[in-house]
C-alpha cells in the first residue's frame, strides 16, 4: 500500500515548516506540497521525494488539496494523508 502526504501551503513560518517536514519526510515515500503563493519552491529542488506545485497565487485550501490529490492519483498512491501547515 502506498501512502503519501500532502501540505497545503500559504505563507508558512518557514522555519517551522521545514523541521516538521524533516520529521514527516521519514514517514511517506513521497510528499506533495501545494503552495498558494509560490515563493518557497527553491526550498524543495534538491529533495528527491517531495513534489512541489504552484500557480502563484491563492485558490484557497480546497483547490490545493484537489490538486494534491491529483497528483497522488497519478502516482499511484492509495492513500494521501493531509496536514496542516
Amino acid at each position: 500500500m502506498k501512502i503519501a502526504a500532502g501540505f497545503v501551503l500559504y505563507r508558512p513560518n518557514k522555519v517551522r515548516f521545514l523541521e516538521c517536514l524533516q520529521i514527516v519526510k521519514k514517514q511517506f515515500e513521497e510528499i506533495i506540497i501545494f503552495d498558494n503563493v509560490g515563493d518557497m519552491g527553491y526550498l524543495f529542488q534538491e529533495s528527491n521525494n517531495i513534489i512541489y506545485i504552484t500557480e502563484q497565487k491563492n485558490k484557497g485550501i480546497a483547490y490545493g488539496l484537489n490538486q494534491i490529490m491529483k497528483r497522488a492519483q497519478n502516482d499511484n498512491f492509495n492513500w494521501v494523508v493531509t496536514l496542516d501547515q
